[in-house]
C-alpha cells in the first residue's frame, strides 16, 4: 500500500502542475515586447488571471506575485494586451532561482532637427539674457561702463556658459522628443 500511495501522490502532483498552466486564457506576450538578459536564454512570457508565467528552457514557472512590478500585479489580460499594443515593454529578470517582471517604457524620440533647434535656441536665449543684463548694468554706471562690463563678464561668464549648456541640452531633449516619431 505504501508504494501505491507514492504513485498516487506523484500523479496528483503532476495533475496539479499541468492544470495550473494549461488554462485556455493564457496570453503569450510577443517576443518583441519582452526584454530579458541573454544569460537567461530564450525566454517566453505568458499572462492569465493567475498572473505571469515564464517559459525558459522548455520549463514553465509561475512568477510569484511579490516578484511582479506593483503596477502589473492586478492587470487584466485585456489591459496587458493594450499596453503591449502601445509598444510597452516587460522586463524579465532572474531573482535567485525565480523570475521577476517589471514594466518598462519604450520611449519615443529621435527628432534630429528638433534637437538641433532646441540646442542652439536654448543656448542662445540664456547667453542673450545673461550678457544683455551685463551690458544694461554696465551702461547704468556711466563713464565706468567699460570697466564695469569687463569685470561683470569676467565674474559671470563661467556661470552664464554652464547655464547655457544645461539649457541647450534640456531644450534639445525636449524638442527631440516633441518632434520625434509618434
Amino acid at each position: 500500500m505504501i508504494g501505491g500511495s507514492r504513485k498516487f501522490l506523484i500523479i496528483l502532483s503532476l495533475c496539479t502542475v499541468m492544470t495550473s498552466y494549461s488554462e485556455s486564457d493564457l496570453l503569450k506576450i510577443k517576443r518583441s515586447s519582452v526584454l530579458a538578459s541573454s544569460q537567461l536564454g530564450n525566454v517566453s512570457l505568458f499572462h492569465n488571471k493567475n498572473g505571469f508565467t515564464v517559459q525558459s528552457n522548455d520549463e514553465l514557472r509561475q512568477i510569484q506575485r511579490y516578484d511582479v512590478d506593483p503596477q502589473l500585479r492586478d492587470v487584466t489580460t485585456e489591459q496587458l494586451a493594450a499596453f503591449v499594443k502601445q509598444d510597452g515593454r516587460l522586463i524579465v529578470h532572474k531573482i535567485g532561482n525565480d523570475y521577476g517582471v517589471k514594466m518598462g517604457g519604450n520611449l519615443k524620440g529621435g527628432g534630429i532637427i528638433g534637437a538641433n533647434i532646441g540646442f542652439y535656441a536654448g543656448g542662445f536665449l540664456v547667453r542673450f539674457v545673461g550678457h544683455g543684463a551685463i551690458l544694461v548694468a554696465a551702461a547704468l554706471t556711466g563713464p565706468a561702463a567699460p570697466a564695469t562690463a569687463a569685470a561683470l563678464e569676467a565674474t559671470f561668464l563661467p556661470l552664464i556658459e554652464s547655464t547655457a549648456l544645461v539649457a541647450s541640452a534640456g531644450c534639445a531633449i525636449g524638442l527631440a522628443v516633441a518632434t520625434g516619431p509618434v
